[in-house]
């Protein structure tokens, strides 16, 4: 391990080199569908919810799965899509 040269510091203070970060770019189909499929949700299941928390934009953000500040703008402008009157 300590050929490696990606190991840094002494044999008490080991620390892993980070690379840069990949964030894949948004499929805004996919993150289309799963926004719908997420206010679908809401709408079913609106006896049980609290309208407080969902269907909010929030709410989609802890619902569906996302990488980076990318894919978090587009689910954030697709719920304001889907939901404007």
């Amino acid at each position: 391990m300590s050929s490696d040269q990606r190991w840094t510091g002494g044999t008490a203070n080991r620390e892993w080199q980070r690379g840069t970060r990949h964030d894949p770019p948004p499929d805004l189909n996919t993150i289309r569908s799963l926004v719908r499929n997420y206010l679908a949700d809401c709408a079913s299941y609106r006896d049980l919810l609290n309208p407080r928390y969902h269907p909010t934009e929030d709410g989609a953000l802890k619902v569906i799965y996302h990488q980076g500040p990318d894919q978090e703008t587009a689910v954030r402008a697709i719920f304001r899509e889907e939901t404007e009157p």
